[in-house]
C-alpha cells in the first residue's frame, strides 16, 4: 500500500511493475486502496444508505465544499477539471472523475471562461489611450497599419474557472523561439509581409537594426505601399529606438505619433493576424509543432494571407479604427473589446 500511496498517478502497467504483479491485480489493489483512504479521510463520501436526492447527499455537499475552497484559494491556478481531480485525490483523498467535477462546478455556478490575452494597463496607460483616441478620432489621414507577429509560439491554456460576475485573469504567454517572425502592413487596397530573418538581439529577439535592414532591402516595395499614407507603428523598442527613428526620417516615412502603450486592441492588423492563425491551425490558432520547419510555416502563412486579404476585408478592418477610438473614449481609456 505504501507503494500505491507514494505513486498515486502511475499507470496500471507501471504500478504492476512496482508491485510485481499483473496490471489487472494492480488496478484492483489501487481501487481497494483508494476506497479505504476515502472512507478513512472523508467518512461522508460513502454513507451506509444512499439518499434518493444525490444533489443533497452529505458526501456530495462535502466534496463540493472542498472543491469550492480549492478554487477560491488557487487564484486561477486550476484551468481544467483534470487539475482539480488530481488536487482532490492527492490532498483530500477524494477519488472522482473529471465529468463529476465538471457537474459539481456547474451546480455551484462556476463558469469556464476564456482568459484575455492582454496585459493589465496602468492608470497612466489609460490616460494615454484616452488622449490618443480623442486626438485622432476625426483624423483625415490615410493610415497603413503594421505590426510584427510570431507564428509558432507555445502558450499556456486560455481558460479559467470563474464565479458568475467575475472575469478571468489575463493569460500569461510562454514563448519558445518563434518558428517565423513576420512584419506586415495592411492598407485598404493590399497587404505586404516581410520575414525577419537572422535576429541579432539578446535571446534571439529582433533589434532595430534587423528591422531597418530588412525593410531597407525592400525599400522600393515599401515606398510604393506607403505612397500618400501614414504608417502606424506601436511602441515596441525596435520602432522607437534612435536608430529606427533616424532611419524613418532619412527615408521620409511618415509615422503616426504617440501610439499609446498596451493598446493592441486599437490596431486592426491584430484581428487580421488572428484570422490568419485560425485559418492555419483551426480555432486554437496558436499551436505549431516544434518540428515544423520555418520555411514551411512562412510559405503557408503567405498563402493564407493572400487568400484572406480581399479589398472588402481590408477596408472593413481599416474602417474599424474609428469605432475602436469611439469605444475607447466611451470606456474612458479602457479596453475596447475588439
Amino acid at each position: 500500500m505504501a507503494i500505491i500511496e507514494a505513486n498515486p498517478m502511475d499507470s496500471d502497467r507501471t504500478l504492476a511493475h512496482r508491485l510485481k504483479c499483473s496490471p489487472t491485480t494492480a488496478r484492483r489493489k489501487r481501487a481497494a486502496f483508494r476506497k479505504a483512504q476515502t472512507q478513512k479521510k472523508s467518512p461522508l463520501v460513502t454513507p451506509e444508505k444512499e439518499p434518493r436526492n444525490k444533489e443533497s447527499a452529505p458526501w456530495v455537499v462535502d466534496r463540493r465544499a472542498i472543491t469550492d475552497v480549492i478554487l477560491r484559494s488557487a487564484e486561477g491556478k486550476f484551468s481544467t477539471a483534470v487539475d482539480i481531480v488530481y488536487e482532490l485525490f492527492t490532498k483530500h483523498r477524494i477519488d472522482v472523475c473529471p465529468n463529476t467535477v465538471r457537474s459539481d462546478l456547474a451546480a455551484m455556478g462556476w463558469l469556464l471562461k476564456n482568459r484575455p490575452r492582454c496585459p493589465a494597463i496602468s492608470p497612466e496607460n489609460i490616460e494615454a489611450r484616452l488622449t490618443f483616441a480623442k486626438r485622432f478620432l476625426d483624423t483625415k489621414l490615410d493610415l497603413a497599419f503594421s505590426d510584427e507577429v510570431m507564428v509558432g509560439c507555445q502558450q499556456y491554456t486560455g481558460t479559467q474557472y470563474c464565479e458568475p460576475g467575475t472575469a478571468p485573469a489575463p493569460m500569461e504567454l510562454d514563448h519558445w523561439s518563434p518558428k517565423a517572425h513576420i512584419f506586415g502592413v495592411i492598407t485598404r487596397e493590399r497587404h505586404r509581409l516581410w520575414r525577419l530573418d537572422c535576429p541579432t538581439g539578446v535571446g534571439g529577439g529582433v533589434t532595430g537594426s534587423d528591422w531597418t535592414a530588412k525593410l531597407g532591402r525592400n525599400m522600393a516595395e515599401l515606398k510604393n505601399l506607403l505612397k500618400g499614407k501614414t504608417l502606424v507603428l506601436d511602441g515596441a523598442s525596435i520602432h522607437t529606438c534612435k536608430h529606427t527613428r533616424k532611419w524613418l526620417a532619412e527615408n521620409s516615412i511618415d509615422v503616426l505619433p504617440d501610439w499609446p502603450p498596451h493598446s493592441p486592441n486599437l490596431n486592426p492588423i491584430e484581428n487580421w493576424w488572428s484570422i490568419l492563425k485560425r485559418c492555419m491551425h483551426g480555432d486554437r490558432g496558436y499551436g505549431v509543432s516544434r518540428d515544423k520547419k520555418k520555411d514551411d510555416i512562412w510559405a503557408e502563412f503567405k498563402s493564407v494571407a493572400f487568400e484572406q486579404s480581399g479589398k472588402e476585408r481590408l477596408s472593413a478592418l481599416i474602417d474599424s479604427f474609428r469605432g475602436r477610438l469611439e469605444k475607447c473614449i466611451a470606456e474612458k481609456g479602457g479596453y475596447t473589446g475588439y
